[in-house]
C-alpha cells in the first residue's frame, strides 16, 4: 500500500488523502480476490473500471494481478468480459430506468 500511497503523493495528491485512497484500493483488490471465479466475472462485467483500478493498484504494489487464474506468466491488463447470464433480458417495462449518470440531473 505504501508504494501506491507514495505514487499519489508524488503526483500531487495531499498526504492527508493518499493513505485513504490507497487503503480503499487495497480493500477493493482484496474483495475482488476473495470472489469465486463466477462472481468475479459478474462483478467485472458490471464494474470493469473497478477491476482495472484494482489491477493497477496490484501492479504498483507488486501484488497478485492474476485475478482470473489463467495467466501464469504475464498479468492481464485488458479483460474481455463475457457473462454467463443474459444482461439484455428485461422483466417488464424499464422505460424510466436510469441509463447513465446524466439521468440523475
Amino acid at each position: 500500500m505504501h508504494l501506491y500511497e507514495n505514487l499519489l503523493e508524488d503526483c500531487g495528491i495531499a498526504d492527508t488523502r493518499s493513505a485513504a485512497l490507497a487503503e480503499a484500493l487495497q480493500q477493493l483488490h482484496f474483495a475482488i480476490s476473495m470472489l469465486d471465479k463466477t462472481n468475479r466475472s459478474i462483478f467485472a462485467y458490471l464494474n470493469p473500471q473497478a477491476v482495472s483500478a484494482a489491477i493497477e493498484f496490484a501492479v504498483i504494489e507488486e501484488l497478485d494481478v492474476d485475478l482470473w487464474g489463467d495467466s501464469p506468466t504475464e498479468p492481464m491488463y485488458e479483460i474481455v468480459f463475457e457473462p454467463e447470464f443474459d444482461v439484455n433480458k428485461k422483466d417488464g417495462d424499464n422505460s424510466d430506468t436510469v441509463v447513465n449518470m446524466e439521468d440523475y440531473r
